[in-house]
């Protein structure tokens, strides 16, 4: 049995936290967020996470992202045109 190599794991722990801080910073929420969070929420993150991956053109990406915005700003925008979105 091998023996983790305890450096590399610390500088994997530590590339972990860093890109956990980039997304908290682009969401602009605390990381501790990524750690308070339902089963449910997490799932339906992963799922929207997965969705957004999906989206090949920039500019579907571009109304999906204004729609999404505008929903969680509070406004109740028309959906996107396309039901494909």
């Amino acid at each position: 049995m091998q023996k983790p190599d305890i450096a590399e794991a610390e500088l994997s722990n530590g590339l972990m936290i860093a890109k956990l801080a980039r997304i908290a910073e682009a969401l602009d929420c605390p990381v501790t967020d990524f750690f308070e969070v339902e089963a449910n929420a997490m799932n339906e993150t992963a799922a929207l996470l997965a969705s957004w991956h999906a989206i090949s053109d920039a500019d579907a990406r571009r109304e999906v992202l204004s729609y999404v915005r505008a929903v969680a700003g509070g406004a109740s925008p028309a959906a996107p045109q396309d039901a494909a979105l």
